[in-house]
Order: structure tokens, then C-alpha cells, then sequence
């Protein structure tokens, strides 16, 4: 048996034209070919795949049988094709990451720039993921950003992820607010102030709640952001205060005032961000990953 992809081709277009000249011209073919290619396939398949009625070309019952494996057969086809072109040429693709919150608004963007300068024909974009565990949405994604508490245990050669970031967590402000002009800052006076928690996949509470462990001392939480930048905005207005990456307070307003957090010690305010990635990288998935390891 003698299967090829153009034979499949004309079966699907013969069902959506039903004219054997319409075919020639949409394959840019000659009539007889087409012709030679339809009784190809129908003596592979050992059965009339094809009838004319009423001067129309029309499938029989096996025709229409084989018509939606010859569809997935076609669309198996342009993937491998793509894929094939990817590694022949890193000039296009496609690379999604899913991300958290913290990770999306605080390390990725430069990491994005800085490969999408390099690599101008691939598209490169983050996703939020969706659960407080960091996976969520990501069956679907090559790399993972996350950001972690504290620096993972796993072994130096592990090839899984790649150190993005370090960072380190401290307390936020507006310069000018009364109980935190103060140089000596305890964490009793931050149960008088309003805090600002934020959407962080779980991160942002891990260290509260260790605030509270140590220093028995409860947040006063009655404003929740959507965002880390939201949650920054808020402090800056002057009434609020929360917990953000140091790096987040480069490019902020002259408003904003930052402190170590009183009560924890700085290896407990320490967070890393990490990317993972899968075993089965894509092309463009695997460029970009060189290139932040390289």
C-alpha cells in the first residue's frame, strides 16, 4: 500500500468542492492527475472511495468513512512540518510561560525583553498561573516561573531549573507616614496600620504567617490587592503598608520608603524566583532557555 499525504488532500477537497476541476486548480494540478491520484487511493483501499452523481463528484460510504482520519491525518502533518521549521530555523515560534504573580511583574519582564531583542521572530509570553500550589494551567506549558520562599534544597547539577532571581522581602511604605518615620521600627506598631496583602499563588502568606509565629503579633489585613503593582499604589497613597521584593522599589516613586521587617531575621525574608522546564522542549522553548543559562 502506497498512502501519501496529496492523495489525502483530495479527499477532503473533493468532499468540500465536489469537482475534480475545482480541486486541480485549489492544488494547482493538472485534471489527470488529480484523476490518477483518486484511483490511487481507491486501489490502496481496496473499495470505491469516490461516485459521480448528477455530474458532481461525490464520497461514497467508505469515502466518508476515512474522511476524518484523512482530516487528522493533514492536520498531523502541518504540525510536523512546523516543528521541523522550527529547528531549522530558529527565526520564528513561540514560547508561553506561565508564571505567579510576583514572578510575571517583577523578573520576567527584563528576562523578555532581553530575549525578544535577541530572538525578534519568536514570540515569547507569560501566563499567570492559577492556584495557590504554583501549577495550576501549566499542562500545556514548556517553562514555569515561580517564586520561592527560600533557596531550593535540590542538588547544584540539576538541570530542571535555573536561578533567576535572588531577592529579599521587606517592609513598604509611603515615606511619610507617622509610625513608620520612626528609625527604630518593633513589630507591635505595624498592628496599628492597615496591611495590604496581594494576589501571590500563597507566597505573600507564608510570610506573614511567620511574621505572626514570631512575633505574635497579627496583621491588620483589610485591604487585598489584585496585584503586586496594585498593592504598591495603595501603600504609596500614605495609609497602608505591605511586604514586596526589594528589586521591586527601583523604578518607584520618591513617595515610597522601604525597612528591613521587624521581628524576622534576613534569612527569613529571603525568596528566589526559578524557572523549571520540561523535559520536552520546543524549539524556540529550548532558545530561550540557553539563553538564560548560557
Amino acid at each position: 500500500m502506497n498512502i501519501n499525504v496529496i492523495k489525502f488532500q483530495i479527499l477532503v477537497l473533493i468532499d468540500r468542492y465536489n469537482k475534480v476541476t475545482d480541486v486541480a486548480r485549489e492544488l494547482q494540478m493538472k485534471q489527470p492527475t488529480v484523476s490518477f491520484h483518486m484511483k490511487s487511493l481507491e486501489k490502496d483501499m481496496g473499495v470505491p472511495i469516490y461516485i459521480a452523481q448528477q455530474g458532481r463528484m461525490m464520497l461514497t460510504e467508505a469515502g466518508k468513512a476515512i474522511l476524518p482520519h484523512a482530516k487528522q491525518i493533514l492536520a498531523l502533518t502541518d504540525t510536523v512540518k512546523r516543528t521541523v521549521q522550527q529547528f531549522s530555523s530558529l527565526g520564528q515560534g513561540d514560547v508561553l510561560i506561565h508564571t505567579d504573580s510576583l514572578a510575571a511583574e517583577n523578573v520576567l519582564p527584563e528576562v523578555m525583553s532581553r530575549f525578544a531583542s535577541e530572538y525578534p521572530g519568536i514570540t515569547v509570553r507569560s501566563s499567570l498561573i492559577e492556584d495557590s500550589a504554583g501549577e495550576g494551567n501549566t499542562e500545556d506549558s514548556f517553562l514555569l516561573a515561580r517564586t520561592e520562599k527560600q533557596p531550593l534544597s535540590q542538588e547544584p547539577e540539576s538541570s530542571d531549573y535555573v536561578l533567576l532571581q535572588q531577592d529579599q522581602l521587606v517592609l513598604v511604605s509611603a515615606k511619610d507616614h507617622p509610625l513608620l518615620m520612626s528609625d527604630s521600627v518593633k513589630p507591635s506598631d505595624l498592628s496599628q496600620i492597615l496591611f495590604v496583602d496581594y494576589e501571590s499563588q500563597g507566597l505573600l502568606d507564608k510570610y506573614t504567617e511567620q511574621f505572626t509565629e514570631q512575633t505574635n503579633i497579627h496583621l491588620w489585613k483589610r485591604i487585598s490587592a489584585a496585584t503586586p503593582q496594585a498593592a504598591l499604589k495603595t501603600v504609596s497613597l500614605g495609609n497602608a503598608f505591605t511586604f514586596l521584593p526589594a528589586s521591586m522599589l527601583s523604578f518607584t516613586s520618591a513617595n515610597i520608603s522601604s525597612m528591613p521587617i521587624p521581628g524576622l531575621e534576613e534569612q527569613d525574608t529571603r525568596l528566589c524566583t526559578y524557572l523549571y522546564r520540561r523535559k520536552d522542549l520546543s524549539p524556540a522553548a529550548s532558545a530561550l532557555w540557553n539563553f538564560i543559562t548560557s
